[in-house]
């Protein structure tokens, strides 16, 4: 992941099967926020930075029938486009990666800055009325086998220094001691990673007995 000046984490991505060379590299929002995939693409001809070439994919396929999507983001940015299916994977390596995964591509787009190719959503879904799974990486790679749990970790440091995300295990490398990771329970039937807290504390001092969402 690359660190924009301690404010942003874009993350690389790869996409679909070239019938030669390297695949199509990306760097997108890995946004823990929403549900699916929106790449910006070669049919957005008003688009400004790298787009995903279409025509340039073997495993490319639109939806059928078509099917359109979109989404408004909390800070204003608006994405929408055309349903397809293609190889996604979060790193370079064939065995990282999510195959015939659906997602939006872009074709219309404000609010998306010019080094953002695209939004990829890590929300837990874990709601009642949400079921369509096949819209979430984490989902599609342990189902196919790319992961052997549904889990994804990151780890963000300064600019000086190196950040990933992971998916699956987590890496106790990066870990000072295992044994000090606190797990804590999220809020059921809720979309986001919410938790609840009980209290404030400052030093010694109890502050606060409010319960809180977070």
């Amino acid at each position: 992941m690359t660190n924009y000046w301690n404010l942003l984490y874009l993350g690389e991505i790869y996409m679909g099967t070239p019938s030669s060379g390297d695949q199509q590299q990306f760097m997108v929002v890995w946004d823990t926020g929403s549900g699916g995939y929106l790449a910006r693409s070669s049919q957005c001809t008003g688009c400004e930075g790298d787009k995903f070439e279409t025509d340039d994919s073997t495993t490319f396929a639109w939806k059928s029938p078509a099917d359109y999507d979109s989404t408004t983001y909390m800070d204003g940015t608006s994405l929408s486009g055309q349903l397809a299916y293609d190889r996604v994977c979060p790193t370079d390596n064939d065995d990282s990666c999510a195959d015939d995964f659906k997602f939006v591509a872009i074709s219309s787009a404000s609010g998306l800055r010019d080094y953002e190719d695209g939004i990829i959503g890590l929300w837990s879904g874990n709601r009642d009325s949400y079921t369509n799974e096949e819209e979430m990486i984490m989902h599609k790679m342990f189902d196919d086998s790319t992961i052997d749990e549904k889990v994804f970790s990151f780890y963000l440091t300064d600019l000086a220094s190196s950040s990933y995300i992971d998916f699956g295990t987590p890496n106790t490398a990066a870990m000072t001691d295992e044994a000090d990771i606190i797990y804590i329970p999220i809020i059921d039937d809720d979309y986001w990673w919410t938790a609840k807290v009980q209290g404030l504390r400052w030093g010694t001092e109890m502050n606060d007995d409010t319960e809180y969402m977070i």
